[in-house]
Formats: C-alpha cells, structure tokens, sequence
C-alpha cells in the first residue's frame, strides 16, 4: 500500500498534462484540458452517436504516462507529434538535473451515445534531443504550419484501466486548423 501511495504522489507531482483537478472534465462536459488552445492550439473532439449496440464506447483517458490517449497527431509524413510534455526524460535545458516521475494510473471513460469528449491543446510539441553525454531530453516547440493527421481510437470494451476492441480513425487537417477544431463523428445511428 505504502508503494501504490508513493507512486500516486510521484504520478501526481510529474503530470504529463499540467491540469488543475478543478478543471481536467469528463466525458459528458468538455473533456480534460492541456494547455490553453489559444490562437494556435487545436481542440480535437470525439463524438459518438448509435441507434444499435453498443449504446456506449470506450475512450482511453489516460495512459501511463498521465495524458489522454484517444487522439494522437502526426505529421503528412507519418511522423508522430509528441503532444504533451514526457515526464519520464528531462527537458534539454535542465540536462539530466531534474527527477522523473512514476507512472500515472491509465484511466477509461465511457462515451454514451450523443456524448462527446473534446481535448484543447496548446500547439505546443515536445521532440525528443539529446544534452550531455547523450542524455536523451526534450525540447519545446510551437506544432508549425502545415498538413496534419489526427488520430482518433475508441473501443467498445474495456478491461484493468485500458480500452479493448481498439478502432482508430484518421482525419487530416490543416495548422492552424479552421476554427481551431477537428471533430471525427462515429456515428453508428441507422
């Protein structure tokens, strides 16, 4: 038990997305928050809508590393964004002078049908460097103008904190993206 405590504490001390509690939402209302969108972030919404089974789908809230996990981006190329900050490396600048924290605790949410869950992001890009004597860290970069694809996944199972029976959808868009949001609607409704 003393273990599971100290590893909540460090998960919480080290949150891959800098979120008050207050504020971090659920399923039903906005969903959780990174960073403010602001004028070149991009919100990124989930939507799910179904007249037949099943009435609700699965989206991974949260994975080990504390930040959601149902949209990914990657660019034209393939090449995938690292959208919020790691917690496991040190940024370059601090150059191995910082702790690491322990994983986060993956968390599931259910997505009922006409519900949607939505994600504001900052634009803001962790790629991965390298300081010292090969010390991998990572840098902070605005998400730069061009072609991208978002990367939506859901299941309709889930199982020990993880979604199950994994779909994925790609939906490309423009940065900045037009109104600021790229919405995939799964839509099961006959």
């Amino acid at each position: 038990m003393k273990r599971l405590v100290s590893a909540l504490f460090a998960a919480a001390a080290c949150s891959a997305v800098p979120v008050p509690p207050e504020d971090a939402g659920t399923a039903e209302d906005a969903g959780p928050r990174a960073v403010d969108a602001g004028a070149t972030g991009v919100t990124f919404r989930l939507e799910y809508v179904t007249d037949e089974p099943p009435a609700s789908i699965y989206v991974q809230a949260s994975d080990y590393s504390g930040a959601p996990a149902w949209v990914t981006v990657k660019s034209a190329s393939g090449e995938r964004v690292r959208m919020f900050r790691p917690c496991d490396v040190c940024a370059c600048a601090a150059c191995g002078a910082c702790g690491v924290c322990g994983a986060a605790m993956p968390r599931v949410e259910p997505l009922a049908s006409g519900a949607a869950v939505s994600l504001a992001w900052g634009g803001v890009t962790y790629p991965g460097g390298s300081c010292g004597a090969g010390s991998t860290c990572y840098t902070e970069a605005p998400l730069e103008a061009g072609s991208y694809v978002a990367t939506f996944c859901w299941g309709t199972e889930q199982q020990n904190g993880f979604v199950s029976s994994l779909a994925c959808k790609d939906v490309p868009f423009e940065h900045p993206a037009v109104g600021g949001v790229v919405v995939h609607r799964e839509d099961h409704a006959g």
